[in-house]
């Protein structure tokens, strides 16, 4: 599960990030890993999921990652909420 949480971050990023229409992918894998694992692997690839898009989120709004531009058309780049912080 843990290279399903890391791909769905990845494809979440690389198609736009904040502005991505990928981040229900997340409970896409939470529920796989809930119908897999007991009751405790899923609670805990479902808290791992929340701070790992969390974690992309507040990376990205404070630009310690630089959103990815080259999203293919898939997602508005920098939408509203950019303007004032674009160099």
């Amino acid at each position: 599960m843990r290279l399903d949480l890391a791909l769905v971050s990845l494809l979440v990023h690389f198609t736009g990030g904040l502005d991505s229409v990928f981040p229900f992918m997340y409970i896409l894998v939470i529920f796989a890993a809930a119908n897999v694992l007991e009751r405790g692997g899923g609670l805990a690839v479902g808290i791992v999921s929340s701070i790992l898009y969390a974690g992309l989120v507040l990376a990205e709004w404070t630009r310690i990652i630089r959103p990815a531009e080259f999203a293919g058309g898939l997602a508005p780049l920098r939408s509203m909420g950019y303007a004032m912080y674009q160099v």
